[in-house]
């Protein structure tokens, strides 16, 4: 039978899309390439302890949509803020030098501020020669991802301004409170979507278990997924392939 809506990727967004989908009353399937729900947020345990080999923080702890769903789903916040600015166990990086790289730091973020519209890459703004140059490389590293060279600053701009600044955690597991908001929904593991073809108001899914039909389809897949091809989608969403190409995804190591 026809579905209203099929959901490609049980990660975040497309639980998140379920959910919604669900509450409206429509007719859907989740169907997910790997074997577990939760995309790139997954909490294991060892030796009784959650620890978070995904994502971690609540970011705009205040403001997330995860923080309200948290307690309804009998998940509890741990509201400390995190110990990013002080140094651990004082291991050889003096008070001067630290005030001194946080000023460098400002400074940096000033000139990505003040730059001209026609650059958009962020070690343009470094000082040629500068004293901390590495650090400001070392931290685009941790906060982004990414080096200065592949950092865009408009990106980079459009978050710092977005973000709180407040950042929590989840005691049980951010992967786990993940996991949990997916419960009771038809998610299918183990499903690839190779293809995904329009035909006139229907659309075709195609999966290494057979075909489904829906109206409508929400892929939330990676960009880098997207941009790879595993999934042909018709040629009308060519720009959006190109769209995805251009967007990789950063990797922030634990």
């Amino acid at each position: 039978a026809e579905l209203d809506v099929v959901v490609v990727g049980a990660g975040a967004a497309g639980i998140a899309a379920a959910r919604r989908l669900g509450e409206a009353g429509l007719s859907l399937a989740v169907i997910e390439a790997g074997d577990r729900v939760g995309g790139r947020a997954w909490t294991i345990r060892h030796e009784g302890l959650p620890i978070d080999l995904g994502c971690g923080w609540l970011h705009s702890a205040e403001r997330n949509p995860w923080t309200a769903l948290a307690p309804d789903l009998g998940f509890t916040i741990d509201r400390t803020l995190p110990p990013w600015g002080r140094q651990f166990r004082n291991i050889g990086f003096p008070a001067a030098d630290q005030m001194a790289a946080r000023a460098a730091f400002a400074g940096f973020e000033q000139r990505l501020r003040q730059a001209p519209a026609e650059t958009d890459r962020a070690s343009d703004l470094l000082e040629e020669g500068g004293t901390w140059n590495p650090y400001l490389e070392a931290v685009s590293s941790y906060i982004n991802g990414t080096d200065l060279e592949t950092l865009s600053i408009r990106d980079y701009l459009a978050f710092a301004d977005a973000d709180t600044g407040v950042n929590w955690r989840v005691i049980e597991g951010y992967g786990a409170l993940i996991a949990r908001a997916a419960s009771g929904l038809p998610i299918s593991l183990g499903m690839p979507v190779s293809a995904i073809e329009a035909d006139q108001s229907q659309l075709a899914i195609v999966t290494g278990s057979g075909t489904i039909r829906a109206g409508a389809a929400i892929i939330t897949v990676s960009t880098d997924v997207l941009a790879s091809g595993a999934i042909r989608l018709p040629a009308a969403l060519a720009d959006h392939i190109e769209a995805a190409s251009r967007l990789p995804l950063g990797l922030a190591d634990k």
